[in-house]
């Protein structure tokens, strides 16, 4: 049986998503679950993504300019003119301990790199958790093809990182792979 037949015919929303919102959608999982494995030790939280991001800064490898583009597209999206949180951000249903205020801050300019690459990768979480819990059903996908796209793109920036940190540390071990 093909699945994606099945799905557009069972799914709500699903026969109107695109081919390349489809395969925006569809790659998400991997690049999520490979970079929860590498960088998070499969433990996902808000706070274990900020200790992430300090990591990648302990070892000198963050750069907020690599997260520009990402950044002022959910910037754009999450943030009015005058500073306050669009309903979008709200959307984003966090958590007690995920961290909004950093997120909201870093989108509002206020924190360094550190916190840019902690509030995005913690916007992927939250989209990550609304993808696999269901919400994203209750509106058939919409206006998400961005969304993913710029979520998928977080992420391999971030495992690129983590390969990187990951190469200095056998360099610094002596050890070859």
């Amino acid at each position: 049986m093909d699945i994606l037949e099945w799905l557009r015919r069972y799914a709500p929303g699903f026969g109107q998503i695109g081919t390349e919102e489809l395969d925006a959608i569809m790659h998400f999982p991997f690049l999520w679950s490979l970079f929860e494995f590498k960088a998070l030790c499969t433990h996902a939280s808000a706070q274990a993504i900020v200790d992430c991001a300090k990591k990648f800064e302990d070892n000198d490898l963050l750069d907020g300019r690599l997260f520009e583009h990402e950044f002022f597209y959910f910037k754009r999206r999450f943030i009015n003119e005058d500073g306050s949180i669009t309903s979008r951000f709200e959307s984003l249903h966090f958590r007690k301990k995920d961290r909004q205020d950093l997120v909201r801050d870093a989108l509002n300019g206020k924190g360094g790199e550190l916190e840019i690459v902690a509030a995005l990768l913690i916007i992927v979480f939250r989209l990550r958790n609304n993808f696999f819990h269901g919400s994203k059903w209750g509106y058939d996908f919409e206006e998400q093809t961005k969304n993913f796209r710029f979520a998928n793109s977080i992420l391999m920036k971030a495992l690129d990182i983590q390969k990187e940190m990951e190469n200095k540390e056998i360099e610094s071990s002596g050890s070859v792979e």
